[in-house]
C-alpha cells in the first residue's frame, strides 16, 4: 500500500483584490482559522489575516493553490503577527 503525505503549503506572497466591498479574492492562503457570517481568520502567506465584514461566505475556497473568494459587505482586513519569531530571536536563542 502507498501511503500518501500532504505537504504543507507555503506561499512567499499574497495578493489581495477587493472589488465594491463586496468581492474580496486572496491569494497565498495556507489555512483557513475560522469563519462566520461577521469574521473571516486565515493564514496568509505566513502571516495572520482577518477579515471584517456582513453577510460574508465564501464563494470559492482552494487551498491546494492558495485561493479564497470571500462575497458580502467586506468592512476591513487586518494583518496580524507573523507566525515566524523575529530574525534576533532566532539568532540568540
Amino acid at each position: 500500500m502507498s501511503e500518501e503525505v500532504k505537504e504543507k503549503r507555503s506561499f512567499s506572497e499574497s495578493k489581495v483584490t477587493l472589488i465594491n466591498r463586496s468581492n474580496l479574492a486572496i491569494t497565498g492562503v495556507e489555512k483557513v482559522v475560522s469563519a462566520n457570517n461577521n469574521i473571516v481568520n486565515l493564514i496568509v502567506s505566513g502571516s495572520q489575516m482577518c477579515v471584517e465584514g456582513e453577510n460574508l461566505y465564501v464563494a470559492k475556497l482552494d487551498i491546494d493553490q492558495g485561493i479564497i473568494v470571500l462575497e458580502g459587505t467586506i468592512n476591513g482586513i487586518k494583518y496580524g503577527q507573523s507566525k515566524k519569531p523575529p530574525v534576533f530571536k532566532r539568532m540568540f536563542k
